[in-house]
């Protein structure tokens, strides 16, 4: 893990993961090697490089599952920390897609990923715990991403 300066913020970038939502996370071979060269140079701390999804979509690209074996494939330079997400409500009320998360996340020291980003809304944040629990226990940085919460009331 590459976090390791104190008190100062880190830039992540989230292109990968969040422009997939145009491509169904399909990028091509050529500009991954490109950005990912560029990024090496641009001084981010963090490449959010893209999903975990654990149910079936009608098609996905390797950037909406990053399985470690899609990463360990990958040049990204070891000096960036790696942060996947992924959504809660496909693991949450779902012993078949909880398995499927547990295995998807091996632990920490064994994987190119270094933190785990959770999305939730605010009516499951409190379901999230052992997930979470689950994901600090294998080594992982983990970090709540509260969806919607502009629509939150200030009680919840």
């Amino acid at each position: 893990m590459n976090l390791d300066k104190k008190n100062v913020p880190y830039i992540l970038d989230c292109t990968f993961r969040d422009g997939g939502y145009y491509n169904q996370w399909d990028f091509d071979d050529e500009l991954v090697e490109k950005y990912l060269r560029l990024l090496a140079l641009s001084g981010i701390d963090i490449i959010e490089i893209g999903y975990r999804f654990f149910k079936s979509k009608d098609y996905c690209g390797p950037f909406g599952f990053c399985s470690e074996e899609f990463l360990d494939g990958l040049n990204i330079d070891p000096k960036i920390s790696v942060a996947v997400m992924f959504n809660a409500s496909e693991v949450l009320d779902s012993n078949e897609q909880l398995d499927r998360f547990k295995e998807s996340f091996i632990e920490a020291k064994k994987s190119r990923v270094d933190i785990v980003r959770v999305a939730t809304y605010m009516h499951d944040a409190g379901k999230t715990e052992p997930l979470v629990s689950y994901l600090k226990s294998q080594g992982y940085i983990v970090c709540i991403n509260l969806m919607k919460i502009s629509e939150s009331s200030e009680t919840e």
